[in-house]
């Protein structure tokens, strides 16, 4: 397990532009609440940090789940779900080429990142088969060391 590398708020810009994605103030503040943790982030908790800042202008939750959508598409953020209906997303390390899996303690909460995929082979199995865009979701659960002592 190791600890999330949180990419800088111009590396994200210039990712974003280098996509095509215009950087408004709304995805400005997204991006803001995004870096202020290492913990993945629904749009609702996101959208309650913002009505909590002072920052001036409105982000609504419909866009900040167009922008997390565009954000996802260019590789900026990583969907996960860790209950049955709530995305939570947290920013990629843009220097890493490679998605992250998680594991949630069911005692505290805490989610930490997996270092590695399981699946890397499995994925270039297929891949060879044939198999095109091909995607998955991976989870763990169970009891964090911290909270196991």
């Amino acid at each position: 397990m190791k600890k999330h590398k949180s990419p800088s708020k111009e590396a994200l810009f210039a990712k974003m532009r280098e996509n095509k994605v215009k950087v408004t103030s709304q995805r400005e503040k997204i991006i803001d609440c995004l870096l202020s943790t290492s913990q993945p982030q629904t749009a609702e908790e996101i959208l309650a940090k913002l009505k909590k800042s002072k920052a001036p202008g409105k982000c609504d939750l419909v866009t900040i789940y167009r922008s997390l959508h565009q954000f996802e598409k260019i590789n900026i953020v990583q969907k996960s779900f860790f209950s049955e209906n709530s995305a939570q997303y947290c920013l990629n390390d843009l220097d890493d080429h490679h998605h992250h899996h998680h594991f949630l303690c069911k005692k505290c909460q805490k989610i930490i990142e997996v270092d590695s995929c399981l699946l890397d082979s499995q994925l270039k199995n297929l891949e060879k088969k044939g198999f095109r865009e091909i995607s998955h979701r991976l989870e763990f659960f169970g009891i964090c060391p911290d909270c196991a002592a």
